[in-house]
């Protein structure tokens, strides 16, 4: 997933302005949308790969891996985060996004040290402070906004059905009503866990690989 994108297999043109590589203090212009991989070199020597996308107001930080004995003095993986958010300032980028939040998981932790920032939660946007955090644990119902409200139990299953499947063992895309019982059962929580977390209008142009 670091290397393959749903983007143009054109190359990027760097002779329009956009340095391939960046001084230091330097930011050059906004690049065109597109799968980005940020090296930071020190003294010759590369030390952290930033992977980025970058789609019309927003950049999404995907992945991040650097050299582990370095980042015990220097918080590399903290740097990038800093590092890109300045991106975003120079090029006008209105939205910055870190990805998924798993309060349990003390290697996504790090993301809530940020801020201003919000989190989705329950079909809404929720200020990630700690109003919010207080908000989400104690599980209040109020954030369910307009068409993002839950849906209901038969309208998810009949969704899921109509997902189309491409399982790894053939090119074809199937059905649920084309697996075996046991398949069904399997598979039908994980799409309908899908289409919660995302929503109809994005799972009608979606095809799940199993």
């Amino acid at each position: 997933f670091l290397v393959l994108n749903p983007f143009s297999d054109a190359e990027n043109d760097y002779e329009n302005g956009v340095p391939t590589e960046f001084e230091e203090g330097e930011i050059g212009r906004k690049p065109d949308d597109g799968c980005y991989h940020l090296h930071y070199v020190v003294d010759g020597r590369l030390v952290m790969v930033s992977v980025l996308d970058i789609l019309g107001d927003v950049m999404s930080s995907v992945y991040c891996f650097y050299d582990k004995e370095l980042s015990d003095t220097l918080n590399l993986g903290k740097l990038s985060v800093v590092k890109e958010v300045e991106m975003c300032k120079e090029w006008g980028i209105g939205w910055y996004y870190l990805g998924f939040y798993i309060e349990s998981c003390g290697k996504m932790r790090y993301k809530g040290e940020y801020g201003r920032s919000y989190v989705r939660w329950k079909g809404g946007w929720l200020e990630f402070n700690e109003e919010g955090k207080k908000k989400m644990k104690d599980n209040e119902s109020e954030f369910w906004e307009g068409e993002d409200a839950p849906i209901n139990p038969s309208t998810l299953s009949s969704i899921a059905n109509d997902i189309p499947i491409k399982l790894s063992t053939s090119e074809d895309t199937v059905r649920l009503s084309h697996l075996n019982p046991r398949g069904r059962e399997i598979v039908r929580p994980i799409l309908e866990e899908f289409v919660e977390k995302v929503g109809e209008d994005i799972v009608a142009e979606c095809v799940v690989k199993l």
